[in-house]
C-alpha cells in the first residue's frame, strides 16, 4: 500500500518545541573542537531546507500564474480554497492529480482542476526530495481581497 502523501507545507520535517512550564530548559549537546559534526541520518539540513523551501515557493508561483478566477464566480462573490491532491515524476511531470477537498462551487473545483492542467509541467523538485514520484497537496486559492 503506497504511503499517505503529505500537504505540501509538511514536505519539512516540524518540531515541537512545548515543555512543562515549571521544567527546566533542555539542554543541548555541543560538539567538542576536536569532533566534527555530522548531519542525523533523515535529518534536513539548512541548505537542504532552502532548497525545499526555494522549489516549493517557486511551484506555488508557477501554480499561481496558471490561474484564472472564472468571471462567474466572481461575479457571484464566490470565494473558496480548494485543495488539489498532484503526482509529480522527478521531472516536473504531472502523473495524476485530483480534487482532495473541494469547495461548495463546482466553477470553482473545476478552474483549480485546470490550474494544474495548464501549469504542465511543474518545477522538478530539487535532488533532496528523494523518490521517483512526490505526491503533495496545494493550495488553490480563489479569494476577491486583494
Amino acid at each position: 500500500m503506497p504511503k499517505e502523501p503529505e500537504p505540501i507545507e509538511e514536505l519539512l520535517p516540524k518540531e515541537e518545541f512545548s515543555a512543562p512550564e515549571d521544567s527546566a530548559p533542555p539542554s543541548v549537546d555541543v560538539p567538542s573542537a576536536t569532533e566534527t559534526a555530522a548531519p542525523k541520518q533523515g535529518a534536513v539540513s539548512l541548505q537542504q531546507s532552502d532548497a525545499i523551501t526555494s522549489w516549493q515557493s517557486a511551484l506555488l508561483g508557477h501554480l499561481e500564474r496558471h490561474k484564472r478566477y472564472p468571471r462567474q464566480a466572481r461575479r457571484n462573490r464566490q470565494e473558496a480554497v480548494v485543495m488539489v491532491r498532484v503526482m509529480i515524476n522527478r521531472d516536473g511531470s504531472v502523473v495524476e492529480y485530483h480534487l482532495q477537498n473541494p469547495s461548495a462551487y463546482s466553477i470553482l473545483n473545476k478552474a483549480a482542476l485546470a490550474v494544474i492542467n495548464r501549469a504542465q509541467p511543474l518545477p522538478p523538485p530539487p535532488p533532496e526530495v528523494t523518490g521517483d514520484t512526490l505526491e503533495f497537496v496545494v493550495p488553490v486559492v480563489f479569494s476577491l481581497r486583494r
